[in-house]
């Protein structure tokens, strides 16, 4: 089972946590029976930057009995993707398309007024208000709503040995906390990758020491991809353990060793937004999506989650390593379809260069 892990995979081929091929395929169609729901396993993160967080840890080879399972929350049958509307099921589609006009006439205004407030064109004293924002913002509430009965695709970036990513595979998620830090760190020393007292002063300078309740019992991710040189998942793949290990660790002679332990992964994970409290962001970018879909000038929406409960390892759909094609393309090419519309966004909504 892993907690807030650093993803990796068994060996360098893409990862599947299924016999069934077909669960790297996306969509995904996912059993939707008592044996995928939230329960006894899962990852964990800790907050960071809006790309950066720190990753939960892995648990020992023990698998605990479905009575240990905090939650019971089956997976949605139809995997959504945040950023692509094609992803949206037809009555999420069926409920944007009702509401289109609000979406088309929050937009032109507000664009409006940027272009002739914000940015000084026929500036006023007073910022004019967006007749449309009520509507606007209704429908974000509403498609947050619905959105909590859903379930998306969301991206872990992180460090992990090939043991770890064999116990995420058969156990799952779990979510991260000293525990489990601890008994990763156990696995290491046990491993001959760290000594005793490299872990005991690795562990004394964890955040999760002062930083408990932010920190403990959730597993992050984003939900968009995000390309591998971005500043805020780096450092998250340079270095073993996250931030809850490695992040603000100064001490180069303990930081040394967490380098070369491990490889740079990515995990891919289907989460059900009943075990967030992000269904609301999940609206607004699924509104976002649909409307830049249907030709509005609308950013991505993208965002952090994290779960509160453990996820089966039905949740993990797959792991893509750092020497797979998949993982150098991740944010880019990949996954087939994706296209970052954050890069020349300025110039779209202004004609100015970004």
């Amino acid at each position: 089972m892993v907690c807030g892990i650093d993803r990796a995979g068994p060996s360098a081929a893409t990862l599947t946590i299924a016999d069934d091929e077909d669960r790297c395929t996306w969509p995904t169609q996912v059993n939707a029976g008592p044996e995928t729901a939230t329960g006894q396993n899962g990852l964990v993160a800790t907050p960071g930057h809006a790309h950066l967080h720190t990753w939960g840890e892995i648990q020992q080879p023990s698998r605990p009995s479905r009575s240990q399972a905090t939650g019971d929350m089956p997976l949605a049958r139809h995997l959504i993707d945040v950023w692509d509307a094609k992803s949206f099921d037809p009555e999420l589609t069926a409920q944007l398309h009702d509401h289109l006009d609000v979406i088309t006439a929050y937009v032109a205004r507000d664009r409006e007024i940027l272009l002739a407030h914000e940015l000084g064109r026929s500036r006023s004293l007073m910022r004019p208000d967006n007749t449309h924002a009520a509507a606007f913002h209704a429908l974000q509430d509403a498609m947050g709503e619905a959105m909590k009965t859903r379930s998306i695709r969301a991206w872990h970036y992180t460090r992990m040995t090939d043991a770890e990513v064999a116990l995420a595979r058969r156990d799952g998620i779990h979510l991260s906390t000293p525990q489990t830090l601890q008994t990763r760190f156990d696995a290491l020393v046990a491993a001959g990758d760290l000594t005793a007292d490299q872990v005991e002063a690795l562990y004394a300078a964890s955040p999760f020491h002062a930083q408990h309740d932010s920190r403990s019992g959730k597993f992050w991710m984003t939900s968009h991809p995000i390309a591998i040189d971005d500043g805020g998942v780096k450092p998250l793949m340079a270095h073993w353990g996250g931030e809850v290990a490695s992040m603000w660790m100064k001490d180069e002679a303990l930081l040394a060793p967490l380098a070369t332990i491990g490889r740079p992964r990515i995990l891919e994970v289907a989460v059900p937004l009943a075990a967030t409290h992000h269904a609301h962001s999940a609206g607004c970018a699924v509104v976002a999506t649909y409307g830049r879909a249907e030709g509005a000038h609308l950013e991505k929406k993208a965002f952090d989650l994290y779960v509160h409960e453990p996820l089966l390892s039905t949740a993990l759909l797959a792991v893509h390593t750092e020497v797979e094609a998949s993982f150098a393309a991740m944010g880019r090419t990949h996954p087939a379809g994706f296209v970052d519309v954050s890069i020349g966004f300025w110039k779209e909504l202004t004609g100015e260069d970004d």
